[in-house]
């Protein structure tokens, strides 16, 4: 996938010349769009479709297909092939962390790559890089362990209190009957056969 990307890149970097206006507006229309399509697929195609374990042959082509396409976009936008990889995984309903981890390391290497014309050509404000790659670093190396300590249990309970505050305004009855069924469920005793552990205090 990086053998077809990053060539593509780099080309345009070094051959397209191109309005930098229209260049804003094409980042600001590829972002409404990718970020459409993750919403649209969480909420039809991966509603209920079981999570995939193998990537298929098929995929493969795709993904293939997503470098060439990628490569240039990654040259004008700074960001494209790693996020249309983690698109068409996660639209492909392989698991989360497969699609993010695949991204982050297809993205990180295009812009290694890319970032040696931007230093030959002097477009880096190095105060902006020293000022927010030590933060992002930080946010990237502290964002899963937070989210494995917090659990899907700790957000449930987060979004059981929020609509048991929601039902204690004056006559919410429906909330009220929402927040009590979600508690019944949640004290419901998992099914020995399935392994899953009782629910804790």
């Amino acid at each position: 996938m990086l053998a077809l990307s990053v060539p593509g890149m780099l080309l345009t970097q070094r051959l397209g010349s191109f309005d930098q206006h229209a260049v804003l507006l094409g980042y600001k229309a590829f972002s409404i769009l990718l970020g459409t399509a993750l919403i649209a697929a969480t909420w039809t195609v991966n509603a209920r479709r079981a999570e995939r374990d193998r990537l298929a042959p098929r995929d493969l082509a795709m993904l293939a297909a997503i470098g060439l396409v990628g490569g240039p976009i990654t040259a004008l936008f700074s960001v494209g092939v790693g996020e249309l990889v983690a698109l068409y995984l996660f639209i492909r309903h392989y698991p989360v962390l497969l699609c993010t981890g695949a991204a982050c390391v297809i993205s990180a290497i295009s812009v290694i790559a890319g970032s040696v014309w931007h230093i030959e050509a002097g477009t880096i404000a190095w105060e902006v890089v020293l000022l927010a790659a030590p933060a992002a670093m930080l946010g990237g190396f502290l964002a899963r362990p937070i989210a494995l300590w917090l659990g899907a249990r700790r957000v449930s309970r987060f979004r059981v209190a929020g609509r048991r505050r929601r039902s204690n305004r004056p006559g919410n009855s429906q909330a009220i009957g929402t927040a009590r069924a979600v508690d019944t469920l949640e004290s419901v005793p998992p099914d020995p056969r399935s392994g899953a552990e009782p629910p804790k205090g």
